[in-house]
């Protein structure tokens, strides 16, 4: 168990009785503070009381404040994602340029806006984000061509199964007791190590799961966006 957050849950079903009224932004904390990598990171913060840590860890984590995992999700700071990342030359003078390295995986788009041109007329600004979005879908449909699609739509049960399988690893729990307790399997006999078995399976689903905490949160995101348009479509 980690020494830090011990509050944290151990897997069993009573624990989570207010799973169905969470958000996607509560699960996408929920996905990323259990996220191995950033409870590394969130450590090493701590230790070292860096606020220029805690910066970058927020950074690259995509959060718009450092939140410790430890902390709850209706705790202070209000947790915000970040969709985009942003690299600035603010500080520039006029003249002057200022190198960046950005690193692309798949999937990733880097555009570039001209605010200089639009500081002298608004509708320059507004033309170059027009663009960037009708370039955007086109290269979103080619990546959706190239990309692997899912093999089935995760459920809410799916999505409490992962959380859980990876707060019983961290409390210890015997894996094929656990596995056989809460884990639906086919029929059959099952012995303790295809019971260890069942129980490694899903550990590997759940920790691909808490990778996507930031689709989780985007998916939020799109419900507001198109309550938003909706809302400015209603007559007045």
């Amino acid at each position: 168990m980690n020494d830090r957050w011990k509050s944290r849950p151990t897997g069993n079903a009573g624990e989570y009785a207010d799973f169905q009224k969470w958000s996607r932004q509560r699960l996408a904390w929920e996905a990323l503070r259990r996220l191995p990598e950033f409870q590394e990171a969130c450590d090493h913060a701590v230790a070292s009381d860096s606020a220029d840590k805690k910066t970058q860890i927020a950074k690259r984590f995509r959060l718009r404040r450092f939140k410790d995992y430890i902390e709850e999700y209706s705790t202070s700071p209000r947790l915000r994602f970040t969709h985009i990342e942003v690299w600035r030359s603010a500080n520039l003078k006029p003249g002057r340029t200022k190198s960046v390295t950005i690193k692309l995986e798949f999937g990733h788009v880097a555009v570039r806006f001209d605010l200089s041109a639009a500081s002298i007329a608004a509708q320059t600004l507004a033309a170059q984000l027009a663009s960037a979005k009708r370039r955007l879908q086109v290269v979103r449909k080619r990546f959706e061509a190239l990309a692997e699609k899912p093999k089935s739509r995760r459920s809410k049960h799916n999505e409490l199964e992962c959380i859980r399988v990876l707060d019983a690893l961290a409390a210890g729990v015997d894996k094929p007791k656990f596995a056989r307790e809460n884990l639906a399997c086919p029929d059959g006999t099952f012995h303790d190590d295809d019971w260890r078995h069942v129980f490694d399976t899903r550990l590997k689903a759940a920790r691909k799961f808490v990778q996507t905490y930031l689709k989780i949160a985007a998916t939020r995101a799109t419900k507001l966006e198109d309550q938003r348009k909706n809302k400015r479509r209603e007559p007045s």
